[in-house]
Order: C-alpha cells, then structure tokens, then sequence
C-alpha cells in the first residue's frame, strides 16, 4: 500500500514558491551575465523581503 502525500501547509507552499522565484530570478540574472557578487546580491535582498514580509527577525549569514 501507498501512502500519499500529505497536503502542504499554508507555510510549506509559500516558502516553495519563494524558493522557485528565486531560482528563476537567478537564473535570468545568469542569463544576463551577472557576477557572482551581484547574484549574491540580489539572492540576499530577495531573502530580506520575504523574511521581513514573514515577520521574521531571523538575518541571513554574511561572508565575506
């Protein structure tokens, strides 16, 4: 017998979708021959929205 797969939550479905934009943000900005630097950029700006849009107070790691 098979399980199926339980139903994604609220949460689960928006952090997909997050992650998928920001593939596809990446990968145009690839496309367009961005830097790694300016990838890293846009990829830690983009994380910055949708942490502050979720309310939360958690900031990504910096490396230099």
């Amino acid at each position: 017998m098979t399980r199926r797969p339980e139903p994604e939550t609220p949460t689960e479905r928006r952090t997909r979708r997050a992650a998928d934009r920001l593939e596809r943000i990446t990968a145009v900005a690839r496309a367009e021959g961005a830097s790694a630097r300016h990838l890293a950029v846009i990829t830690a700006a983009r994380i910055a929205r949708l942490q502050a849009r979720a309310g939360s107070d958690a900031t990504p790691a910096q490396e230099d």
